[in-house]
């Protein structure tokens, strides 16, 4: 009786310990992956073309390729002509702000543009 009871005991200490490290796995995954478009909003507000906007708050968007090339047939100006994928950064406040693609690969701003809030009527 003794032998199945250090059994069962041993048996509920792995699985303690699988879920602790299951736990731990999923919150510093979790806790990552939020933190990756916040990490990139904090590089772009250092380059001096986003010094006005950089206490503005941030949305960021991710752009594959493929998303780029739709946006491209509607707004060539402004997401035509880029090669690979970026994140594009909005910074607003008070109908202004910034828009910037940002590649982060290259660490490097591609294109910025001024968003200014038009009323008509």
């Amino acid at each position: 009786m003794k032998e199945g009871k250090k059994k069962f005991n041993r048996t509920m200490k792995i699985m303690a310990l699988s879920a602790v490290v299951v736990f731990l796995l999923l919150f510093y995954f979790g806790l990552r992956a939020g933190s990756i478009e916040e990490r990139i909003v904090e590089k772009v507000k250092k380059f001096p073309e986003v010094q006005e906007y950089k206490d503005y708050p941030a949305n960021i968007t991710f752009l594959p390729r493929g998303k780029l090339t739709e946006l491209a047939k509607n707004y060539p100006v402004i997401y035509g002509n880029i090669t690979g994928d970026v994140y594009e950064i909005k910074f607003l406040s008070d109908g202004k702000g910034l828009l910037v693609l940002y590649d982060e690969k290259e660490n490097k701003i591609i294109r910025v543009f001024e968003i200014v809030e038009v009323k008509i009527g």
